[in-house]
């Protein structure tokens, strides 16, 4: 990971080619439905990421403070049809803060790049952040030989990350709606540049 993007997770990635999508902007009083439409656009935006990967790798992340806390999550992932085996995780992080002590588990799992397969992993990563937990795991998804990845920071966003602006340039053209706002004037300036194709709000600057 560090080796790719600069840090040792997405959210602590170096690039400065990223962007992130509102994966829901209706009532999140209900929940349910709020899930289901935050569900839809997270498989497009993963579809539209992925599109030239045959490979992708799962980062599953779970947290453990002061050494109580929660045991893998990997059982609620079998009962959804995702298949772990019983292991140790790869990387295991300490942190502190404001004198407790949190325990990041993190395990990489390469996957084909398959709807039904990754679909687990995509209950999994909204569930994930719900006030009323699914499960207890945080699912970022990669692709490191072309250097995109997508962190799922909560059910109601992604950020979608890339070392290169080329390849992630007309995937925010398409689906600039869902941008947040306060992102919008950064990406349209960084990517006008890599875009054949300029849409209402965005400036072609051609180098010199």
């Amino acid at each position: 990971m560090i080796e790719v993007f600069g840090g040792p997770s997405l959210g602590d990635s170096r690039t400065p080619w990223w962007t992130r999508i509102e994966l829901d902007d209706g009532d999140h009083r209900q929940w349910a439905a709020s899930f289901l439409r935050s569900l839809d656009r997270a498989r497009a935006i993963t579809a539209a990421m992925f599109a030239r990967s045959s490979r992708i790798t799962a980062v599953l992340s779970w947290v453990k403070a002061g050494g109580a806390g929660f045991d893998p999550p990997f059982d609620q992932l079998r009962f959804m049809g995702f298949d772990l085996p019983d292991e140790a995780p790869d990387v295991v992080e300490r942190h502190e803060e404001d004198g407790e002590v949190w325990w990041i588990n993190r395990h990489y799992v390469v996957l084909d790049n398959d709807p039904d397969v990754l679909a687990p992993l995509m209950v999994a990563a909204h569930g994930g952040h719900l006030h009323d937990r699914l499960i207890n795991l945080v699912v970022d998804l990669v692709d490191f030989d072309l250097g995109m990845g997508l962190e799922f920071y909560s059910h109601k966003g992604m950020t979608l990350i890339s070392t290169r602006a080329e390849p992630l340039a007309p995937i925010y053209q398409r689906y600039r709606d869902w941008v947040r706002d306060m992102e919008l004037a950064r990406c349209d300036e960084i990517f006008a540049p890599f875009l054949a194709e300029v849409r209402p709000g965005l400036s072609l600057v051609t180098p010199d």
